[in-house]
């Protein structure tokens, strides 16, 4: 009984020893931020906006807003004819944390758009925002991204854009209660308690993506984020009603303006396969977008099979890399050639 003990207490030391020494090494390694990068909005709806005329580092990387308050070069609202304009909008992936302004896929695009064409002028607008929802991404369309007059509007859908949507609604009191029923299931609220009295530890936030990595393997899901958001679009619920709307909104806004509206869904840098833990919400997005008309390109149906766990910016962060911003670009660039959106 007492080799028993022992032996117990010199594997949680050791447990914990490993623990504290992966917490240092990745404490080391994980790039720092510098700079303010946003300012308070007088829209309601967008809350914060990008800083004009700042150069800021964010996870290592060099982050320049320009002039007109967003990220890469700046140009102005009036085009002449010749010129071929794509307005690009979405989260923290469009934006590229982790990335430089030229490593973004928008860049990337407008590379390989101006390189494909000596007769024609192309300007990609990199409107991207961390954290924004598609809500948020419709409002700075109308307020802002509009009066650019692009001809194309990529809007990057990820999967959790429609989880701030939810305050926004008009409140119902039926409503609240059974979102509150959902995360109860999913689980949702106590793994984020959970994430916010770990969410200093290194250590912690590095495992975790990968025991559920592990887990799905053994095809344990439904539980935790995941869980909970594949619910969201799955059970047809209040916030996913709220983001078809807006989707819809959003591509007669766009022909408005004589615009093409292009959904792009996006993937995480996961193991593409039949474990990917969106696949079913890709699924449902993407349907949506084909039975009403609006032009969708899903990057999981695009890449599926591969494995870009290698493609993440950092240990800690799930954001693309300069490679995998550089396959979206060239899936997009053949995408816009193929589908003949450009006039």
């Amino acid at each position: 009984m007492k080799n028993i003990f022992i032996n117990c207490l010199i594997s949680i030391i050791a447990c914990i020893s490993v623990c504290i020494l992966l917490e240092l090494y990745i404490r080391i390694e994980e790039p720092p931020d510098h700079g303010k990068l946003y300012i308070k909005s007088k829209n309601k709806i967008l809350k914060n906006e990008l800083m004009p005329n700042v150069d800021v580092v964010r996870l290592g990387k060099r982050v320049t807003i320009n002039a007109g308050g967003y990220r890469g070069t700046y140009y102005k609202k009036d085009k002449d004819t010749q010129t071929f304009r794509i307005a690009v909008l979405g989260d923290s992936f469009t934006f590229g944390h982790g990335v430089t302004d030229e490593e973004t896929y928008c860049a990337q695009l407008e590379k390989l758009l101006v390189n494909s064409s000596q007769s024609r002028t192309f300007e990609v607008l990199n409107f991207g925002v961390n954290d924004y929802t598609t809500q948020q991404e419709f409002e700075l369309f109308k307020v802002k991204v509009g009066a650019y007059n692009p001809d194309v509007v990529i809007l990057g859908y990820y999967y959790n854009d429609l989880l701030h949507t939810v305050s926004s609604i008009k409140p119902d009191l039926r409503s609240e209660k059974k979102i509150a029923r959902e995360r109860k299931k999913s689980m949702f609220d106590f793994q984020a308690k959970i994430l916010r009295t770990v969410r200093k530890s290194y250590s912690l936030r590095f495992l975790t993506p990968r025991i559920n990595a592990l887990l799905r393997r053994f095809n344990i899901r439904g539980y935790g984020e995941s869980g909970y958001f594949n619910y969201q679009y799955v059970s047809d619920s209040l916030p996913w009603q709220y983001n078809k709307k807006i989707l819809l909104d959003f591509n007669k806004e766009c022909k408005k303006r004589n615009a093409t509206l292009l959904v792009m869904l996006i993937v995480d840098a996961l193991k593409l396969d039949e474990n990917y833990p969106y696949k079913e919400t890709h699924e449902i997005v993407r349907s949506f977008c084909d039975s009403n008309n609006i032009v969708v390109l899903d990057l999981y149906k695009e890449l599926k099979g591969q494995n870009f766990t290698r493609y993440r910016s950092t240990l800690l962060d799930a954001h693309p890399n300069k490679k995998l911003h550089g396959i979206y670009a060239k899936i997009l660039y053949n995408f816009i050639s193929e589908h003949t959106l450009i006039n």
